[in-house]
């Protein structure tokens, strides 16, 4: 086994959230950082560094679970999940697990703030059927209801970004963390009689959209809207309706958009970056903020996949972010 694949492995005996919600990071850090070319001193350093914070759980035995699509957002059924998506895998083999239980889960693909849907991508790139069902079983229980997805409306995407998110400018959100503040918006009167899907969707559309909207704000929430398309991108080959998939996720960007209370994206300004992609990679591998190493490895496998013109976009975004954290090291 490979450094990666040994720490992936004892890392698995962790629960897949903390501290009452936080999102476990670990394997997406991981596998990102080793993408991006880490020694495997770097990653056991960081493995180390990172898992002191993390919560144990106790595994079952794989099993099947016929019902466990009626069980979505059970929390406490983690482990459950997770036996059924282990026998199932081992029974039916990946491509036919992951065709059959994604349509059941992307109505509830913000589970965890994305951050299952990451996992998931990341398994998927890494070829680890062990971190697949962990991701599946993470998705399953922590799978987030936003409410049912509308008809096309004459909108675009930029005008329902203005148009929803203004009633929620001066808007006080109760306490919690970013999942608490996207329920708090898809259950507000404000956003559910109001029109939530545009005239269409293009892929290649909305992700220009979210890397703008990530260069325009910086913002902490919606850079999680910018790796976690990244994860639909990787995941696409298995969705047998992504069309129908898609709107999922708009609607889960949108509400996460609405939740930070910015207005909506300007135009995208032109890119003229500082850095190369291998000046990315070292800031990167300086970086304990899992937050920063997906950016960078978000944002590379989309420059090395764009074509000529639109590449300095990519590396602008990073810098975006390096600027952000260089002026007071925290997060946005």
């Amino acid at each position: 086994m490979t450094t990666l694949q040994t720490l992936l492995a004892e890392g698995r005996q962790y629960a897949p959230t903390f501290r009452n919600g936080l999102a476990n990071h670990l394997p997406m850090a991981l596998i990102a950082l080793d993408r991006l070319g880490a020694t495997d001193d770097r990653l056991e350093g960081y493995y180390q560094h990172y898992r002191t914070r993390l919560e144990p759980f106790s595994a079952l035995d794989p099993d099947i679970w016929p019902e466990w699509s009626l069980a979505l957002g059970r929390a406490e059924a983690f482990p459950r999940f997770l036996a059924h998506f282990e026998a199932i895998l081992a029974r039916d083999g990946r491509d036919r697990v992951l065709r059959d239980a994604l349509p059941h889960l992307m109505p509830g693909v913000c589970a965890s703030a994305f951050h299952a849907l990451i996992r998931l991508a990341y398994g998927i790139r890494q070829g680890d059927e062990a971190e697949i069902a962990h991701a599946l079983a993470y998705w399953a229980a922590d799978w987030q209801d936003l409410g049912p997805v509308q008809t096309p409306s004459d909108r675009t995407p930029d005008q329902l970004l203005t148009e929803r998110s203004a009633p929620f400018a001066d808007y006080r959100f109760g306490a919690g963390i970013i999942v608490d503040r996207m329920h708090e918006v898809s259950r507000h009167p404000d956003f559910v009689l109001g029109l939530q899907q545009p005239n269409r969707l293009d892929w290649d559309d909305l992700v220009r959209l979210a890397r703008r909207a990530f260069r325009d704000s910086g913002n902490f929430t919606i850079l999680h809207g910018l790796t976690s398309l990244h994860a639909m991108w990787i995941i696409r080959p298995w969705l047998e309706q992504d069309d129908v998939a898609l709107r999922y996720y708009w609607l889960a960007y949108l509400v996460a958009f609405i939740s930070t209370r910015k207005p909506a994206p300007r135009p995208e300004p032109e890119a003229q970056p500082t850095i190369d992609p291998n000046q990315a990679r070292d800031w990167a591998m300086t970086r304990d903020d899992d937050h920063d190493i997906k950016l960078v490895y978000t944002c590379l496998d989309f420059h090395e996949n764009a074509d000529e013109a639109q590449k300095p976009y990519w590396l602008a975004t990073i810098e975006r972010r390096i600027a952000d954290q260089t002026a007071d090291g925290t997060r946005i």
